[in-house]
């Protein structure tokens, strides 16, 4: 676990998996976050509390975080791109890449 502190006394904790990925980000910050990570270390979950207590302390608040919203990413088997994703937080679908290999998103409705 690393924390930085701004001049103002504000305060970011940012905790680590074993593989150094980014794990935890909680304190000062507008909205927590827990990254979830494949055997490959490919990024395949992101859940974003909006409510719960606790964010300010020096530990993660496991019993008193709340509900998060999540945005999960599938990733092709044979070639370990991405190839889309879905989630609570976005109007958006799902996300696919296009022959160009670059990000496209589709719209619901």
């Amino acid at each position: 676990m690393k924390c930085e502190t701004l001049a103002t006394g504000r305060k970011t904790y940012r905790g680590y998996t074993a593989r150094g990925e980014l794990y935890r980000t909680w304190g000062d910050v507008p909205y927590p976050k827990e990254r979830v990570y494949s055997d490959y270390g490919e990024l395949s979950e992101l859940h974003t509390f909006r409510a719960g207590t606790g964010w300010y302390g020096s530990d993660w608040p496991s019993a008193t975080c709340g509900t998060a919203d999540f945005t999960r990413w599938i990733y092709q088997a044979h070639r370990g791109l991405r190839c889309g994703a879905a989630g609570d937080l976005s109007p958006k679908a799902e996300h696919r890449e296009g022959g160009t290999g670059s990000l496209r998103v589709g719209e619901e409705g």
